[in-house]
């Protein structure tokens, strides 16, 4: 059966495409978080939105002694 002129195993191939295209943009993290994210920080302790030697020093400490 054709539609338009375009065999049917072409159309289903073209659907599975797109469906498996659109789940892996959908799942990869890059395209759910916001580039103004507060995780991409992950590492600012005192919240001052910048790396500095206090939020060094708390990391030192953390990982020194995780628990």
């Amino acid at each position: 059966m054709r539609f338009l002129g375009v065999p049917r195993y072409l159309l289903f191939m073209a659907a599975f495409l797109a469906a498996v295209l659109t789940a892996i943009y959908l799942t990869l993290p890059v395209n759910r978080v916001n580039m103004r994210s507060r995780l991409v920080m992950l590492g600012d302790f005192d919240g001052d939105n910048r790396w500095t030697a206090a939020d060094a020093a708390t990391l030192d400490r953390l990982a020194a002694d995780p628990f």
